[in-house]
């Protein structure tokens, strides 16, 4: 699974744990309940890094960077695509 997609299930069960609902989400968060649901849904376009984080910091956690283990090609790809790494 690539990060992204884990990154996007750790949202997304913080959000359940913590019993809010897609639109209670966006609002706390100052995001389009649209973009949320793409984003969970993994069909975003784009997941922009400031509104990623924005989600993660209403929920109440916290990113850590980590040493980068190598990703596959696939997965270099999609990091490119959505962070421009």
């Amino acid at each position: 699974m690539e990060a992204l997609a884990v990154l996007c299930s750790i949202l997304k069960q913080a959000r359940l744990d913590q019993g809010l609902t897609q639109k209670e989400l966006a609002k706390r968060a100052g995001v389009s309940r649209a973009w949320l649901i793409a984003l969970e849904s993994g069909t975003a376009s784009r997941a922009e890094l400031g509104k990623v984080l924005d989600l993660a910091t209403t929920l109440g956690l916290e990113l850590k960077p980590s040493k980068r283990k190598p990703l596959d090609a696939d997965a270099e790809l999609i990091m490119q695509r959505y962070f421009d790494a």
